[in-house]
């Protein structure tokens, strides 16, 4: 017969055990709890009343004090008599204040009392006065017992409640759980003997809803049991598998302990060793091994163990039974037991002697491989030289080209602006304004072929300043607008929402839509033209704005739109013969959008127009309305009429570009002073007050850099205008202008045009010279400085013979820098001769001794000064040493540049001597 607890729990539920525990001790726990808090609120209860009921004998108090007062003893005893008989009261007494009377009932047994005292008072001839004293006694005792019996009933009942509680809950988990658990147990001890389910596809994919935790895991028990099963039949398929391999891999496996005795081969080695795997089982592998090898293979393995390496690999030979040799390839690793002691090793070994035969044959080739390799690379350094020196020859050709085609287009521009300064009838007017029409759009030309060049060489840098929309779109509609009314078109300028001020580079983007503009015009007939400007982003990084040239011309085709952007390309030839034109347009305009951040395209069709656009990410700038400058052939009576009288400084240590630069400056009314170095300009700036000062970059002592950023560290010349005057034209030499704090550049040669524009430009306007905008202005020019305005002399038309036989000299360009007056010119060229009549042999002697440095000073100064005398030959001849030195040209490219000057400059000097009689 079982016992009670094993029908309860079960012979080893000890988890059921153990809950009966938990719950009987927390069930007496919370009945303790409970039956203190009952008790509590009970006593409670009963006090309240014992208060109650004493709190009423107050009413009892005025009839007891009349009978005290009237002395009725036997109403007063009768009184207490009554109050003694109140529940728990166990004692009253009445006392007078002179104790001659006292009457009590009852008496005190118990030390728990509560005593309640009620004054007796009476009112004697309208006073209110005690006369005794009623006091009343009650026992706790009576309450404690009441407790008592409650605290028993209490805990009896709730202790027969927790003991059937625990009684039902051992049955309940007993079949609800125990049970479960037990089979749980089982199937657990079935895994742990390996009895395991092999058949699949018994409806455990997923697990059947509304099970409990314990059907839950008994599930996930089942499942995991099926799983194992089947991974168990994988791995011994993939034991299998792998063993296959390892048998028939043509490489010999192998494990060895640590004395080297064989513990496992494989097949391969009744190939390799001629044995079977078995009969290798306990021999050492360094019989094996090729007498020659064994020592060698011995101290590889002391020299690996030691090092701890992961891997060896090494060569040796094994010799089989029948004295066939194999070369071997292995890659051996340690085998290590669990406290890391190596045990042995095991090892893969590669059969490489049929490849070490063919590399052995491949290594007489190798020999003359290498021959044709080494002439190989001869013959593509040769050709990247080659390229090298095609590029040089290149860049120097364009660069010689632009110089050379510059020449004769200064004498063009110089004579046309002498020309026009004289009264010309209206048909030489007419003819003359041809004449610079055709020099400008040859100079596009030109700056079109430079643009290229420089695009390709990566040279072409972008400035970064404030500018104004208008100064954009307004400006070149404005330059397209006679061309538009010739041709019966309308113009339309659409800003859109774009912000008005921007930072970027305003002449880039000024030169793009003027190449979408002149296309617009070359290929409209009728319609109109309309310039777009359409803001596409706007965020913290800045801006991108889309700008559109639109015509109603006559379009492009499909198939010739995607090439247009190509440099030198057109749509057709007898469109380049129609409408003239490079090709270089709109090469130019892609490159410069993508410089700029953006991209370029078109949608065209044939006979409605084209929307050629391009884009560009910019900033947003700041600044004031810009004001109307002046035309370029009224830019001198202007700066006369403006600003005659005021005063600037000239820093130039050239005698020649000098005097060149004041007769500009002094037929424009202007004072000058000059200073002759940097260090000069210091001074005169600090005690002097000039509008404006015209730097030279290269100069002695101290450069024009230098000089400008010790000028602007002097109080007041924080914001005067400084323009820069160098003969390097390039980007970097701009902004390192603009970085030392010059405001603007002014190349050399000088054109005169140029030179009064830029100062219209920067030269403030005062109050004084405001007023005088109305009246003449004197000429402050020096006598012997001014201009004849008489036709020219013989003397003139003289010295223009004996000046016609100087090689390389255009006298006509000479006199138009020193406006025609040519006793003015021949006194120059003379300065020119004297200055520089040694230069030919400091080139050579600074050649000879490599100093580049040098060079390029010399050839610096050779280019503006000859410039400015029209000594076009000499002048180009020193540009192009002088690009030469500065991109770090090989002494190949600056051998010939140099030897150019010399013999131009030599020939210039002799022959100028000649003619001036000079020795």
């Amino acid at each position: 017969m079982p016992s009670l607890k094993v029908l309860l729990f079960g012979e080893r539920n000890r988890i059921g055990r153990r809950l009966i525990v938990f719950i009987i001790a927390f069930s007496s726990l919370i009945t303790l709890c409970l039956s203190a808090v009952q008790l509590i609120v009970e006593y409670r209860g009963l006090r309240s009343a014992l208060d109650q009921q004493l709190d009423a004998v107050r009413i009892h108090v005025p009839s007891i004090a009349g009978s005290v007062w009237d002395f009725d003893q036997q109403q007063v005893q009768r009184a207490v008599d009554a109050l003694n008989l109140l529940p728990n009261v166990t004692l009253v007494t009445v006392a007078t204040p002179d104790t001659h009377a006292q009457w009590s009932a009852g008496r005190n047994l118990s030390d728990n009392i509560v005593t309640r005292s009620y004054s007796l008072r009476h009112e004697v001839r309208g006073t209110d006065k005690e006369i005794g004293t009623l006091t009343v006694v009650a026992s706790l005792d009576g309450i404690y017992r009441q407790l008592m019996a409650s605290a028993v009933s209490i805990i009896v009942s709730n202790g027969l409640k927790t003991f059937l509680v625990a009684i039902f809950m051992a049955i309940l988990f007993r079949r609800v759980v125990t049970r479960r658990l037990n089979r749980l147990q089982q199937e657990v001890i079935a895994m742990g003997q390996g009895i395991l389910p092999l058949q699949e596809g018994l409806g455990l994919d997923s697990m059947p809803p509304h099970l409990d935790e314990i059907d839950s895991a008994a599930w996930r028990l089942k499942h995991q049991n099926v799983k194992l099963a089947q991974a168990v039949a994988a791995l011994r398929d993939s034991e299998q598998h792998y063993q296959d391999l390892v048998e028939n891999t043509p490489d010999l496996i192998t494990r060895v302990d640590r004395e080297g005795r064989f513990e496992f081969v494989n097949r391969s080695a009744e190939t390799i060793f001629g044995v079977t795997p078995q009969a290798c089982i306990g021999l050492s592998a360094f019989d094996f091994v090729h007498p020659e090898d064994r020592e060698g293979t011995k101290q590889a393995f002391g020299k690996w163990l030691e090092s701890n390496v992961r891997m060896l690999k090494f060569e040796n030979r094994q010799i089989a039974r029948d004295g066939t040799v194999h070369l071997m390839l292995w890659s051996t690793v340690a085998n290590h037991s669990a406290s890391g002691e190596v045990v042995g090793f095991s090892g893969i070994g590669h059969d490489v002697t049929q490849m070490r035969v063919a590399e052995a044959e491949l290594e007489s080739y190798r020999y003359h491989l290498e021959e044709l390799v080494e002439l190989r690379t001869a013959e593509l350094a040769e050709a990247k030289n080659a390229a090298e020196a095609a590029s040089v020859a290149k860049s120097t050709f364009l660069s010689n080209m632009s110089h050379e085609i510059r020449t004769p287009m200064n004498a063009i521009i110089g004579l046309t602006h002498l020309l026009r300064r004289a009264e010309a009838t209206p048909e030489q007017s007419d003819r003359l304004g041809k004449i610079d029409t055709a020099a400008a759009h040859l100079l596009s030309i030109i700056n079109d072929i430079l643009d290229i060049s420089k695009i390709e060489a990566g040279k072409l840098t972008l400035e970064q300043t404030d500018f104004h929309l208008s100064s954009i779109l307004d400006h070149v509609g404005s330059m397209i607008t006679d061309q538009a009314k010739a041709k019966g078109l309308a113009i339309a300028v659409d800003p859109d929402a774009v912000p008005l001020w921007l930072r970027g580079d305003p002449m880039r983007l000024r030169q793009a839509l003027l190449n979408y503009t002149s296309n617009a015009i070359k290929f409209t007939e009728r319609g109109s033209i309309t310039l777009r400007a359409i803001l596409l982003e706007d965020g913290d990084d800045g801006i991108l704005v889309r700008f559109e040239v639109e015509d109603t011309g006559i379009g492009v085709s499909p198939e010739k739109l995607s090439s247009v952007f190509h440099a030198f390309v057109q749509e057709d030839a007898s469109t380049t013969r129609q409408f003239g034109g490079t090709g270089l347009g709109l090469a130019i305009t892609r490159h410069l959008a993508e410089l700029m951040g953006g991209e370029a395209g078109a949608q065209s069709e044939l006979g409605k127009g084209s929307v050629f656009w391009f884009t560009a990410r910019l900033r947003r700038g700041h600044g004031v309305m810009p004001t109307a400058t002046a035309r370029a052939d009224d830019a001198e009576a202007e700066l006369r009429r403006c600003h005659g009288g005021a005063r600037l400084l000239l820093a130039e240590d050239n005698e020649v570009n000098r005097e060149v630069a004041l007769e500009l400056l002094h037929g424009a009314a202007l004072a000058v002073d000059t200073a002759k170095n940097g260090r000069e300009a210091v001074d005169q700036a600090r005690g002097n007050d000039y509008a404006l000062i015209l730097m030279d970059v290269q100069m002695p002592q101290m450069d024009g850099l230098e000089a400008t950023r010790a000028i602007r560290a002097m109080p007041g010349w924080e914001t005067k205008p400084i323009l820069a005057m160098t003969a390097n034209a390039f980007d970097e030499d701009r902004l390192a202008c603009q970085n030392a704090g010059m405001n603007d550049f002014v190349a050399k040669p000088v054109n005169p045009d140029a030179l009064y524009r830029m100062l219209l430009k920067w030269l403030p306007m005062t109050e004084a010279q405001a007023g005088a905008t109305t009246s003449p202005v004197p000429n402050t020019a020096r006598p012997s400085d001014e201009v004849s305005a008489t036709p020219p002399t013989a003397d003139s038309d003289e010295w223009r013979q004996r000046l016609a036989d100087v090689p390389g000299l255009d006298v006509e360009q000479g006199l138009a820098m020193v406006r025609g007056n040519m006793t003015k010119y021949v006194r120059l060229l003379g300065m020119f001769i004297d200055s520089h009549a040694y230069d030919a042999m400091k080139l050579a002697e600074k050649r000879a001794s490599n100093d580049l440095e040098a060079l390029k000073k010399l050839a610096h100064t050779l280019k503006g000064s000859a410039g400015n005398l029209g000594a076009a030959t000499v002048s180009d001849a020193a540009a192009a040493l002088h690009a030469a030195l500065r991109n770090g040209s090989a002494s190949n490219a600056i051998e010939p540049c140099c030897t150019t000057l010399i013999a131009a400059l030599t020939a210039l000097v002799d022959a100028a001597r000649k003619a001036l009689n000079r020795r």
